[in-house]
């Protein structure tokens, strides 16, 4: 579970049935106003349903502190080599989709090292291929992250900003935005995609041919 305040968010993943991950999330400047042990425990104060989840635990340890841990790599494929998943890019999990990313770019890539062992002469053709779908796929999942952060750690703020391009509606309800949190991240067809991707500040690769072909949903939605 995730939760979000002025300053920032926090997660709370179980572990074990006695054990559970807690952490949280800030600004630079967040985290040099105060010592991190008590940051945390007052971040996690903020959030009813985690700090009532831990009440009464006990700390495994010490703190620690991650930062800067974000990156991403241009160059996806070469000779004898393909990065899949978290080897290529990496940016901050809010919305889990991490896992997902990792099994659909790990599979497409399956698919075209089987197609090359056949067919070595297609090798700079399908690894451009393949790079246009990791990032396209990465793409998408950022410009969220960045939409969130960019309204103060609430994704409510954008959803409500291109409402109307949305098709219509309500931004909570809205076929596209359940698709696209859903891991809709390669349909050409996604409005919201395509809200997203007109936000140049959202940029992160540098300018790539995408790859629409998503794994997972059709190229038209099903009819409500």
């Amino acid at each position: 579970m995730i939760g979000s305040h002025d300053d920032g968010w926090l997660w709370a993943i179980p572990i074990w049935p006695d054990t559970m991950s807690v952490g949280s999330v800030m600004r630079r400047e967040v985290f040099r106003s105060g010592e991190p042990e008590a940051l945390l425990n007052e971040h996690i104060a903020r959030l009813d349903r985690i700090s009532s989840r831990i009440a009464g635990a006990e700390p495994k340890g010490d703190v620690h502190i991650e930062a800067d841990y974000c990156y991403y790599s241009d160059t996806i494929a070469g000779r004898g080599w393909f990065m899949v998943g978290d080897a290529a890019c990496f940016f901050d999990p809010i919305f889990s989709g991490g896992t997902f990313l990792a099994m659909s770019t790990g599979y497409r890539a399956a698919e075209i090292i089987d197609t090359l062992l056949a067919d070595p002469s297609r090798t700079q053709e399908l690894q451009e291929r393949y790079s246009g779908f990791y990032k396209t796929g990465y793409d998408l999942y950022a410009r969220v992250i960045y939409a969130y952060y960019e309204g103060k750690f609430n994704i409510k703020h954008y959803l409500v900003s291109v409402e109307d391009k949305l098709g219509g509606g309500s931004w909570y309800d809205n076929q596209w935005v359940v698709r696209q949190f859903s891991g809709d991240f390669w349909s050409e067809e996604n409005l919201l995609n395509q809200a997203l991707i007109s936000e140049k500040r959202f940029d992160t690769f540098a300018p790539f041919t995408r790859v629409w072909d998503c794994p997972c949903y059709p190229k038209e939605p099903a009819a409500a």
